[in-house]
C-alpha cells in the first residue's frame, strides 16, 4: 500500500503517460512539511504516523517517519487541507524524575491533533498534554462534532487547563542545564509539567511496591488519562471498561483516580521535581509555586468545571521517629519524618495543645522538648505540617514524660531463644547506678542504649527490667516478648473466574483453583493489562481479568500471634521455575490480597509465553517473630489475539490489466500478479503473527471469435434401369440372348419404364422407382464427389406372370415360350424376359432354352446442396482455465517496508498499518490470431479460424488469516491461532479487442 502522497504521485505519472495535455490533468497538490518533536522527555526512534481525522474518527494514513535522538521528526505531505491525527509509537525516552531510560511499550501511543493546510508547513508537538487534547477531540468527533471544530475546542480546553499552548511550543528538558540564568517561560513550564507526570508515575510505582518506572511510566499514565477523557470528555477518573460498553472507575493499581488526584498530584509533583536532583535548569520550587497552586485549584472544563473537594487527603504525612507511647525526659530532640510528595514547607510543634515552636529545617523537622517543665505522666505532642500548596495536616502522638525511664526498642516477638532484648534509658542527671534485665545485670552503652540476652519460653514472656540511679531514683518496665514458633497461614479467599481453553477454540468459565495446570487460561490480548482497572473484586470481575485472592493471618500458637495488619506479605513471579519478578511487598485491599493476572503484576515477560509454560505466583507471609509460610499459585495462559477490524478489500489487479494492451496479452501469461489487497491496522495493542491462506479457485475465460466455411448436402440415390430386348425370339435355332451391336458387344437399352404382363391380356407399365435422399451431412468442400454407381443387378421378378406365345415356324417346327417386360404394345414388341422357351422339330426332337431376364438396375449417387450452402459461418467459443492463489506478501505501511515471513508467518507490530497482498500466477492460454476472422473477404477455409476477442479473469476475493499472538522467540508454533475472514464475492478483470 502506498502512502497518500506516493499514491498521488503515481496517479499523476499515469495521467501524464497517457499523453493528455496539461489542461486535462487535475492540479498537483503542493507539498507541505509536518514537523515537530515527540516529548516525554525526547522520544527517540519513535514511529510517527499522520492520519486524516474525519467524522468517523481516525482515517486514512497520510505519511510516516521516525524521530531522531532529540525526538524531532519531519515529513513531506501531499494532502488536502483537513484535521489530522498524529500518532507516535515505539521508541525510548528518559524519565525526567529520575533519569531512568524506558521504552515506549508495545501498544502505547502518544497522540496530537492539528489542522493541516495543504502546501503549508505544520509544526506540532506530540506530548502527554497533546495526547489529552487528542482524546478530547476524538470524543467530540464521536459525539457528532465537526472534526475541525473538535480539534480547535480540544486544544483551547487543554491550553486553558495547563495555562499554555501545547502543540506549538517545544518543551524544555529540565534535566539539561540552562545556557544562562533561566527565567520561567512557557517552554520551561511545559517541561516541568512533563517532568511532573514522570514524578507522579514514579510515585505510583512506590504506592504499588514496585521499582520506579517499571510498571507505571509516563506513557502508561498517559494511556489511562487518554481513556479517561476519550470516554466522557472529562478528566475525572472515569473511563471505558475492557469491553468498551460501560464506564468504570479508573485506578493505577492501588491508586484511585479522580479530578482532585489529577490536580493535586500533578501540582505536588510539579513542585517536587522543581526541588529534585534531576532539575538542572536553575529554577526552583518558588518559581513554580504560582503555576502549581493555580493548577491545583483549576476549574477548567477539562476537570468538569468542578472546584476541588476537600484536599486533606493530599496533605503531608507525619511519622515520629520515636514510637508513640514511648517515654523520654530532659531536653529531648523530638524529630519526625514528613511523608508525601512535597514534604513540608512549614512544620510546627505543640505540647498538650500549646505551641512550643517551629522546625528550623522543614526538610528535617525536629524541636527540643524540655520535659522538666511538665509533670511526669502522659502528654500529647502535636505536629502540624504544611506543604508548598498550603495543604496542612495536624497529628497528635501520646508519650510519657518521666525523670527516670527505661524503654525497649527490640522486636516484640521472636521465634528463637535466647533472644537479644534492646532498649534505651534515661536518668535525667541522677547518675546511672545499675540496670538489670530478667534479674541479670546489664552494662549499658555510652549512648544510653543497652542490650541483653534473655531466655524465652513458648508463649508470652514478661521480662522485668529495673533501672536504678545514684540518687535513688529508679524506673522499672515489664517488657513483653512473644516466643512464637507457630507458622502464619495463607488462605485462598475465593479466586476470580477464568475462562479455561477447551481445545475447540473456545473456553469454559470457572473459578481459578490454587493450582491450574491442566488447561491454560484463554486470555485475549486486550485483557492482559489492568490499564486503569482498579484492583478490586468487582472491577476485576467486571473486566474479565482473572485473579487469585488470599488472606494472611497468624493463628495463635501458645496463646501468641501477629495481628493480620502487621504481617509482612510479599510476592515473587516465576515461570517454568525461573524467577521473573523478584520479591516485592503486597498491600491488602479490604483485608485481602488480590493478585490480578495482568502485566502490571507480572511484567511484560508473561506475554512471551507458550500455553504449556507453568506460571507461578509464590507468596510468602512473615510474622513479627520471623516465621515464614509460603504458598504457590500456578496457571498456564493461552494468549489469543483480540478481535480487530479488516478494512475494505482493494481490487488492485486492475492497474496491471489496464496497463496491458490486448495485443500484448501473452505477456500476462505465466506472470505473477497482485490481484487483491487486504489492508488493516493492528489495533489490539500487541504484536501478532498472521499466516494468510486461500483455498478458493479463480478462473480465466477466453471468448474467441470463430469463422469456418460450411457446406451441407444430402445424398441423392437414383435408380437406373436398362433392358436387353431379345431380338432373336423367333429364331428357332437359337436360344434367347442379348442383342449385339455392330461391334459384337451386348446391347442394352436405358429405360425408365417397361410394360409388365399382369395376366388376362393386360399389360401394366412399371416405372423406375423415385430417387431417395439421405439425411443432411456436412462436407468440407464446395463440390463434393459422390460415390460411384453401384453394379448392375437383375431386377427382381415383379409378379412371376408371363404372357404366352407360340409360333409355327415351318411345318414340323413348333415354338412355344412365355415372355414379359416389353417396351410398348405394338403387334409385337421385343421382350426383356423370356422363359419356358421350347421348340419341337419335325422329328419331334425338343429343344429347351434357359430362362433369361435382361432387365437390370443400379443405383446412381449425387449430392444435392442444402439451400444457402456453402456459406461462411461466424460464431464464438470459450476457452479457459482454473487456477489457484500462488502466494501472499505482507507490506508494513507504517514502517514502509515489506515484512519477511517466518515459515509462512508474518509479524505485525502493535499499532502498525499493513496490507496483505494476494498473488496469482496467470495461466497461459493458446493465442488465436487469425485476422481473416475479422475481415472474412474471400474466406474459403473449411478448417475453423480463431481470433481472441475478450479475456476475463475472475478472482475470488476471499482470504483467511490464521492469527497468533507473539508469544516470544520459539513459541510461535505452539500458540493458539484464531481465524479471520476477509473478502466477499469476486473481482473481474478484462482485456478486449
Amino acid at each position: 500500500m502506498c502512502t497518500r502522497q506516493v499514491l498521488w504521485a503515481l496517479v499523476v505519472c499515469v495521467l501524464v503517460s497517457c499523453g493528455g495535455g496539461s489542461g486535462d490533468l487535475p492540479p498537483v497538490r503542493p507539498s507541505g512539511t509536518v514537523s515537530g518533536n515527540a516529548m516525554a522527555a525526547a522520544i527517540q526512534d519513535g514511529r510517527i504516523a499522520v492520519y486524516a481525522l474525519g467524522r468517523n474518527g481516525k482515517g486514512a494514513l497520510l505519511g510516516t517517519t521516525t524521530t531522531d535522538a532529540q525526538g524531532h521528526f519531519s515529513l513531506d505531505l501531499r494532502a488536502p487541507s483537513q484535521p489530522v491525527l498524529i500518532e507516535l509509537s515505539g521508541g525510548r525516552y528518559v524519565e525526567e524524575a529520575n533519569g531512568v531510560t524506558v521504552n515506549v511499550a508495545e501498544g502505547q501511543v502518544l497522540r496530537a491533533v492539528a489542522r493541516y493546510q495543504s502546501g503549508r508547513p505544520l509544526s506540532v508537538m506530540v506530548t502527554p498534554l497533546t495526547h489529552l487534547a487528542a482524546a478530547l477531540a476524538e470524543y467530540r468527533v464521536a459525539q457528532g462534532s465537526d472534526p475541525g471544530t473538535a480539534v480547535d475546542t480540544a486544544l483551547r480546553t487543554v491550553e486553558q487547563a495547563f495555562g499554555m499552548p501545547v502543540t506549538d511550543v517545544l518543551p524544555q528538558d529540565i534535566s539539561a542545564p540552562a545556557a544562562g540564568a533561566a527565567k520561567l517561560s512557557v517552554p520551561y513550564t511545559y517541561g516541568f509539567f512533563l517532568a511532573a507526570l514522570s514524578s507522579f508515575a514514579e510515585w505510583v510505582n512506590g504506592q504499588n511496591n514496585v521499582p520506579a518506572h517499571t510498571v507505571y511510566t509516563s506513557l502508561s499514565l498517559c494511556q489511562v488519562m487518554y481513556n479517561d477523557i476519550r470516554s466522557d470528555g472529562v478528566l475525572d477518573g472515569r473511563g471505558l471498561n475492557k469491553a468498551g460498553d460501560a464506564i468504570m472507575d479508573l485506578a493505577l493499581g492501588t491508586v484511585a483516580l479522580n479530578q482532585d488526584v489529577y490536580r493535586i498530584a500533578i501540582a505536588q509533583h510539579l513542585l517536587a521535581v522543581s526541588a529534585g536532583a534531576q532539575n538542572k535548569t536553575g529554577l526552583g520550587r518558588n518559581d513554580l509555586l504560582d503555576v502549581a497552586r493555580s493548577f491545583s485549584t483549576s476549574t477548567s472544563p477539562l476537570f468538569g468545571g468542578k472546584a476541588p473537594a476537600d484536599t486533606s487527603a493530599f496533605a503531608p504525612g507525619i511519622v515520629p521517629k520515636l514510637a508513640a507511647g514511648s517515654t523520654f525526659n530532659g531536653i529531648y530532640n523530638f524529630a519526625v519524618d514528613i511523608t508525601g510528595v512535597l514534604g513540608a514547607e512549614h512544620v510546627s510543634f505543640d505540647v498538650d495543645g500549646v505551641a512550643v515552636g517551629d522546625a528550623l529545617d522543614p526538610a528535617h523537622p525536629a524541636l527540643d522538648i524540655d520535659t522538666r517543665g511538665y509533670a511526669d505522666g502522659k502528654h500529647r505532642v502535636g505536629v502540624t505540617a504544611t506543604d508548598f500548596l498550603g495543604l496542612s495536616n495536624h497529628q497528635v502522638f501520646t508519650y510519657r514524660f518521666n525523670n527516670v525511664f527505661v524503654d525497649v526498642t527490640s522486636a516484640p516477638a521472636s521465634n528463637h531463644s535466647p533472644f537479644t532484648l534492646t532498649g534505651t534509658y534515661g536518668d535525667n542527671g541522677f547518675g546511672f547506678k545499675s540496670l538489670t534485665v530478667q534479674g541479670k545485670a546489664v552494662t549499658p552503652n555510652a549512648d544510653q542504649t543497652w542490650s541483653a540476652q534473655v531466655n524465652l519460653t513458648l508463649g508470652r514472656n514478661h521480662i522485668p527490667i529495673v533501672l536504678e540511679t545514684q540518687q535513688g531514683a529508679s524506673a522499672s518496665s515489664d517488657a513483653i516478648v512473644d516466643y512464637d514458633v507457630g507458622l502464619p497461614a495463607i488462605t485462598a479467599a475465593g479466586h476470580g473466574d477464568g475462562c479455561f481453553s477447551n481445545g475447540n477454540g473456545g473456553c469454559d468459565v470457572q473459578p481459578l483453583a490454587d493450582r491450574n495446570e491442566n488447561a491454560p487460561l484463554y486470555i485475549e490480548t486486550d485483557h492482559t493489562e489492568l490499564a486503569g482497572v482498579a484492583v478490586t473484586r468487582t472491577a476485576l470481575s467486571d473486566n474479565a481479568i482473572p485473579f487469585f485472592a488470599l488472606t494472611a493471618n497468624d493463628p495463635l500458637s501458645n496463646g501468641v500471634g501477629t495481628p493480620a495488619d502487621q504481617l509482612k506479605v510479599r510476592l515473587q513471579y516465576e515461570k517454568n521455575g525461573n524467577v521473573i519478578v523478584p520479591w516485592f511487598a503486597l498491600t491488602a485491599v479490604n483485608g485481602e490480597y488480590l493478585l490480578p493476572l495482568a502485566t502490571e503484576l507480572l511484567s511484560d515477560a508473561w506475554l512471551r509465553s507458550a500455553p504449556t509454560d507453568i506460571q507461578a505466583l509464590r507468596v510468602e507471609v512473615e510474622d513479627l517473630a520471623g516465621n515464614i509460610t509460603s504458598a504457590l499459585f500456578t496457571f498456564k495462559v493461552d494468549f489469543v489475539v483480540a478481535p480487530f477490524a479488516m478494512d475494505a478489500v482493494v481490487d488492485s489487479g486492475g492497474a496491471v490489466f489496464a496497463g496491458t494492451a490486448f495485443t500484448n496479452r501473452a505477456s500476462l501469461y505465466n506472470t505473477t500478479v497482485t490481484v487483491e489487497e487486504y489492508p488493516f491496522a493492528n489495533t489490539t495493542g500487541k504484536g501478532f503473527y498472521i499466516s494468510p491462506g486461500d483455498n478458493s479457485v479463480h478462473d480465466v475465460d477466453n471468448l474467441i471469435d470463430q469463422l469456418v466455411r460450411e457446406n451441407k448436402v444430402r445424398l441423392k440415390s437414383a435408380t437406373e434401369w436398362r433392358a436387353g430386348f431379345v431380338e432373336n425370339v423367333l429364331q428357332y435355332d437359337q436360344c434367347p440372348s442379348l442383342p449385339q451391336d455392330g461391334s459384337g458387344a451386348d446391347k442394352w437399352t436405358p429405360v425408365t419404364q417397361v410394360l409388365n404382363y399382369a395376366g388376362g391380356g393386360v399389360w401394366n407399365p412399371v416405372a423406375v422407382p423415385d430417387a431417395t435422399f439421405g439425411s443432411t451431412k456436412s462436407v468440407s468442400t464446395d463440390n463434393p464427389t459422390a460415390p460411384s454407381p453401384s453394379a448392375w443387378s437383375q431386377v427382381a421378378d415383379f409378379d412371376a406372370t408371363y404372357a404366352s406365345g407360340s409360333a409355327t415356324i415351318s411345318p414340323g417346327l413348333q415354338l412355344t415360350y412365355a415372355y414379359d417386360y416389353i417396351s410398348s404394345l405394338p403387334s409385337f414388341s421385343k421382350p426383356a424376359a423370356v422363359r419356358n422357351w421350347k421348340f419341337v422339330d419335325a422329328t419331334g426332337a425338343e429343344t429347351d432354352c434357359p430362362d433369361v431376364n435382361f432387365l437390370q438396375q443400379r443405383e446412381v449417387y449425387s449430392y444435392q446442396p442444402e439451400p444457402g450452402y456453402p456459406q461462411n459461418i461466424a460464431s464464438t467459443m470459450h476457452d479457459g482455465a482454473s487456477f489457484v492463489t500462488s502466494g501472499f506478501t505482507v507490506f508494513d505501511v507504517t514502517a514502509n517496508a515489506p515484512i519477511t515471513p517466518l515459515s509462512g508467518w508474518y509479524l505485525i507490530p502493535a499499532g502498525h498499518a499493513v496490507v496483505v497482498r494476494k498473488q496469482v500466477t496467470l495461466p497461459a492460454l493458446t493465442l488465436h490470431n487469425d485476422t481473416d476472422v475479422a475481415d472474412p473477404g474471400t474466406f474459403t477455409s473449411y478448417t475453423p479460424h480463431l481470433y481472441d476477442h475478450t479475456l476475463t479473469w475472475t478472482i475470488d476475493r476471499s482470504m483467511t488469516m490464521d492469527v497468533a499472538h507473539d508469544g516470544g522467540t520459539g513459541n510461535l508454533f505452539s500458540m493458539t491461532s484464531r481465524q479471520v475472514q476477509a473478502g466477499v464475492g469476486t473481482a473481474s478483470y478484462q482485456l478486449s479487442r
